[in-house]
């Protein structure tokens, strides 16, 4: 009995380990499996990331790409401003051509009427193309002068009302000094043939303050004639003896002479 049991016992501790190490391989063989499915499970990672990069210029498009899909989303609106700016500029172009070809004809006018103005025509003859530039051409740049032009011709023709109206309608304009200073001075003249002294007087004291050189002689000689006139002989001495001091010509210099004479009494 005891042969048997320890027969039986080593039979049993023999299957007993044999049981054990088939465990212990089953272990083993599933840990390495285990292993074996990490390992192709990393290499399948590192696969998979190149494909993942390819497609990254799909999923983020340069701004160039997005600007050109906007501007093919937009092509309507974008053609439609195309077509806005280009009819601006072709207007402006055909506005600029008209405004010179209009002040090209308002400048023969001008022309026209300068050189009759030195003619022996009639002064209604010499004063027409004046009237045609300023009723046709109102707004261009010849038609300043032709208000001037036209109202020294209304004095002469004895108009000093319309003659007058010019010459308020062109100081009534933004225009160049030297063209403002003449402007004051034929109004000047203009109340001074109409013997108002008072304002003859500050229409020339208006235009000598504006400080050009080339008429102060005439202006203080007309201030002075308008002083004398007003009664003030004191003023007008003052303004006579300033003008000899601008070298007149002669004639100018020897009647001022002659006036000064005769205020101070000699």
């Amino acid at each position: 009995m005891r042969s048997s049991r320890s027969f039986i016992t080593s039979l049993m501790s023999a299957r007993y380990f044999m049981a054990k190490e088939e465990e212990v391989k089953g272990v083993d063989s599933q840990q390495g499996a285990g292993y074996k499915g990490g390992a192709m499970a990393q290499k399948e990672t590192k696969r998979r990331l190149p494909r993942k990069k390819i497609k990254e210029p799909d999923e983020f498009r340069t701004w160039g790409s997005r600007a050109l899909d906007y501007v093919i989303a937009h092509r309507r609106a974008f053609t439609a401003v195309a077509v806005i700016v280009a009819a601006i500029v072709v207007s402006s172009v055909i506005w600029i051509r008209y405004q010179q070809r209009r002040e090209e004809r308002a400048y023969a006018l001008l022309s026209e009427g300068i050189e009759g103005v030195h003619s022996e025509k009639e002064i209604s003859e010499k004063i027409a193309p004046f009237d045609k530039l300023l009723k046709e051409y109102p707004g261009s740049r010849a038609s300043t002068f032709a208000l001037l032009y036209r109202a020294n011709l209304l004095i002469d023709e004895g108009k000093g009302k319309e003659a007058e109206a010019d010459i308020e309608r062109l100081l009534r304009r933004e225009v160049p000094p030297s063209i403002r200073v003449l402007a004051l001075s034929t109004m000047g003249e203009i109340l001074f043939r109409e013997k108002k002294w008072e304002r003859s007087r500050d229409y020339f004291q208006k235009a000598l303050g504006m400080g050009e050189e080339w008429p102060r002689s005439y202006l203080l000689l007309k201030i002075a004639s308008c002083e004398e006139r007003m009664g003030k002989k004191k003023e007008a001495l003052s303004h006579y003896k300033e003008l000899l001091k601008t070298n007149p010509p002669p004639d100018v210099a020897l009647y001022v002479r002659i006036k000064i004479e005769e205020l101070e009494g000699k």
